[in-house]
């Protein structure tokens, strides 16, 4: 039988000292200044559709995503930029002639990195960490929901259909890398709320790999601003005070 694992926290963990912190995580999140204008002007982050999640090759499919560094979150937002955006290209004919001064000038000019808190308003059985997603890729490691189904916020009495159609694999199989994807990017909120109970997921805790958080239910976003840089707390908590 899968083994159940631990709440899933950011690594490195560091938790606030501050008694008024009520946040569960604070984490970071860079996008271009109209989406964080407009971000900042709703109060509230729009989640892609399904069919948005396949077409960018989101890891978890259709959510809102967080890390713990927000340089790293910078870095990642202006790759992407380069990548679909080649009028910011063509001024040097090819992204490997972009100086590094080429690439913050415009990461300055187009980005802003958002600060949020998340808060688990339906508990922290509703967060459930997908471990080392490059495992998961390379044939290393089960569907990780056939472990969440042990845990009591499971809402149906067996395991669905994974998110791509197909038939749950048992729990000593390994997906192969094109179906790991077929099914990752195919993760909605109405699938992990309905049958897992499920509002975020996790990756790469205690890897290598750079921790993210996705987030599938919008309320849990609160306390959003744009990140000062000179700011020195960026600490994260997954210990409410």
């Amino acid at each position: 039988m899968p083994q159940e694992r631990p709440l899933p926290s950011p690594s490195p963990s560091t938790a606030s000292s501050s008694k008024s912190q009520t946040y569960d995580y604070r984490v970071y999140h860079a996008t271009t200044k109209e989406n964080a204008e407009s971000i900042i002007k709703e109060n509230r982050f729009r989640l892609p559709t399904q069919k948005d999640a396949i077409e960018r090759g989101l890891k978890l499919g259709a959510a809102v995503y967080f890390g713990v560094n927000p340089n790293y979150c910078l870095k990642e937002a202006l790759n992407t930029l380069l990548e679909t955006e080649s009028r910011l290209l063509r001024q040097n004919n090819s992204i490997g002639l972009l100086s590094n001064a080429d690439k913050i000038q415009i990461q300055n000019e187009r980005l802003v990195c958002l600060e949020v808190d998340i808060e688990l308003i339906n508990g922290t059985l509703s967060i459930f960490s997908f471990g080392n997603y490059h495992d998961g890729q390379s044939g290393k490691q089960h569907w990780p929901l056939l472990d969440h189904h042990t845990f009591k916020s499971a809402t149906t009495p067996k395991q669905p259909l994974l998110p791509n159609g197909d038939e749950p694999p048992e729990s000593t199989s390994r997906l192969s890398s094109g179906k790991w994807d077929e099914a990752t990017e195919r993760l909605t909120a109405d699938y992990l709320q309905t049958y897992y109970g499920i509002d975020a997921l996790t990756i790469n805790e205690e890897t290598e790999h750079s921790f993210e958080l996705a987030i599938y239910e919008l309320d849990c976003i609160v306390n959003i601003q744009q990140w000062n840089i000179n700011t020195k707390n960026t600490k994260n908590t997954n210990t409410k005070q």
